[in-house]
């Protein structure tokens, strides 16, 4: 069997973050998400839209 790195670390963690509720978002998807600005390391709409949800009572 060969071992990689993906194939025992990465698929692990994301499997356990995927239990803790966290969504999975493959590099493809994620491209297109950034629109192929790889210099920011966030995805902006993403943040902003993430902080309205959890400071709803906050103007």
């Amino acid at each position: 069997m060969l071992y990689t790195e993906k194939g025992t670390v990465e698929d692990f963690i994301i499997q356990e973050l995927q239990k803790l509720g966290w969504t999975y978002v493959n590099p493809e998807e994620m491209k297109l998400k950034r629109k192929g600005d790889f210099e920011e390391p966030l995805v902006v709409e993403e943040l902003r839209g993430a902080l309205k949800r959890i400071n709803s009572d906050v103007n």
